[in-house]
């Protein structure tokens, strides 16, 4: 019986064929054990900031200690302003306890008081915040730690506060008495105009930090005259074009200012809205950055036309109309790397045509 004749062996392409499957081995072996660590790298590398961080035996950054929460300790979110979803309306000024995964408390700050050793935000998760947001690229925005006070936030340099009226309470009145709260109002005067002294400090701190500040008086202002007289916010040009979803909001049986202070508070407001007015123009003098900004659509507040009381605000707290301009314009086109704010060529044309001289009114 015939045999068949044996198929001749290129041995070259074998010896080929056997390196690139060892070698897709080889690479398989690496990505797969490698991915491991090439995420946990990517996880954990913390920044290049010098606070809080360590270094170990082989120069290799370790991210810091953070404590872990204690599932059964309480979490208390205090004064935020709440979206409850069952009706369409806003809950300012809302303290919410939350133990075991389940809302137990809820309502007005100034009622509902946040449990002893309840966990608030503390330094160390403060710092590593902006460690995370540096890393990736960030910027923070927002309120100060009013439980820190105004320190951490600057030695974070914090991108930008929103808004001027954070340092009340987070400096002004950060850890101050308590019977201050319920002292008469010359007392509180007293205590306003020795709080007024420490406005420089607070400026060359602010300016030092590089952190630009969003002034908004405007919404300042207008809670005191909600307090003051409710009917009168509402009269004011711009509220009457409100959408009917919102206006409801705004009236008396609603209007969540009116609800929570008495009229007799109306002085308080307004003497700690003079001290803001200082502070902005404290602010302005020590070079801090300014933006404008208004709190569109908190109860009268009107969207554009808060734009130019808020304009009118800041030419009254001392600055010039030409500065108060700016915080519309050129700063708020620099704080957000935007082509448009100032009128030149190559600029974006985003111009108003407008009678008179704005330099002067």
């Amino acid at each position: 019986m015939d045999r068949p004749l044996p198929v001749p062996v290129n041995r070259s392409l074998a010896r080929i064929k056997r390196y690139l499957l060892t070698a897709v081995a080889l690479m398989a072996v690496v990505l797969g054990v490698g991915a491991l660590p090439v995420v946990f790298l990517y996880f954990w590398m913390p920044s290049n900031e010098p606070a809080g961080s360590q270094t170990n035996t082989v120069g290799v950054s370790q991210p810091e200690r953070l404590s872990r929460h204690n599932k059964d300790q309480a979490v208390a979110f205090v004064e935020v302003n709440v979206v409850p979803m069952d009706r369409e309306i806003i809950l300012a000024g809302r303290t919410v306890v939350v133990k075991d995964g389940k809302i137990v408390e809820m309502g007005a700050s100034d009622k509902v008081k946040a449990p002893a050793g309840v966990l608030r935000i503390s330094r160390e998760a403060y710092h590593r915040l902006f460690q995370v947001a540096r890393r990736e690229g960030m910027r923070v925005i927002g309120h100060a730690p009013r439980n820190l006070g105004v320190e951490p936030m600057l030695e974070e340099r914090q991108d930008a506060v929103a808004h001027a009226e954070e340092y009340l309470d987070a400096y002004f009145f950060y850890k101050m008495d308590e019977s201050i709260k319920s002292a008469d109002q010359e007392t509180q005067n007293r205590f306003l105009a020795e709080r007024e002294k420490r406005i420089p400090q607070l400026a060359q701190a602010t300016a030092k930090a590089g952190t630009w500040v969003v002034a908004n008086l405007e919404a300042y202002r207008n809670i005191a005259l909600q307090v003051e007289d409710l009917d009168a916010a509402l009269k004011r040009e711009g509220v009457k074009y409100l959408i009917p979803d919102i206006a409801p909001h705004w009236m008396p049986e609603r209007n969540t200012y009116a609800r929570r202070f008495k009229r007799d508070r109306a002085p308080r407001f307004r003497a700690q809205y003079h001290l803001l007015e200082k502070t902005v123009k404290g602010f302005r003098d020590a070079g801090v950055r300014l933006l404008a900004g208004t709190d569109a659509l908190n109860p009268c507040v009107a969207p554009g036309f808060s734009l130019h009381d808020e304009l009118r605000n800041l030419v009254a707290a001392g600055l010039t109309p030409y500065e108060a301009l700016r915080t519309a314009t050129i700063n708020a086109a620099e704080f957000l790397g935007a082509t448009s704010g100032v009128v030149a060529v190559g600029k974006r044309a985003d111009l108003i045509l407008v009678n008179g001289d704005p330099h002067r009114s």
